[in-house]
């Protein structure tokens, strides 16, 4: 995930396999939060399903969505994964990142 600043000035930062928690439902601190991992440095030719499959080696994944430029024709390099908690997200960062996958590292 890129953080942009609105003064120029500072260089921009990256993280790799960044995690973000979506907001729950409810108040309630017993529900379980999924968590959203930014993936970059994808194939251009990548395929969700082929995403998915990689990550529910390690954990459930409940949903993959790479985007894809305007034609849908090859991946713009990027794609968000859901998994189940919070835990499973720095589990799959701390594993899988620099991760070769199809000839390029995850990030």
């Amino acid at each position: 995930m890129q953080s942009v600043s609105s003064d120029k000035h500072q260089p921009r930062r990256t993280t790799n396999l960044s995690v973000e928690t979506a907001r729950p439902a409810s108040n309630n601190p017993t529900t379980n939060t999924p968590s959203v991992l930014f993936v970059g440095n994808l194939s251009y030719f990548c395929e969700e399903s082929q995403l998915h499959s990689l990550f529910d080696e390690y954990c459930y994944v409940q949903h993959v969505r790479i985007h894809r430029n305007e034609a849908k024709t090859r991946s713009l390099q990027f794609g968000f994964i859901t998994v189940s908690s919070p835990g499973e997200a720095k589990k799959m960062e701390s594993m899988l990142n620099n991760h070769l996958f199809m000839g390029r590292k995850l990030r």
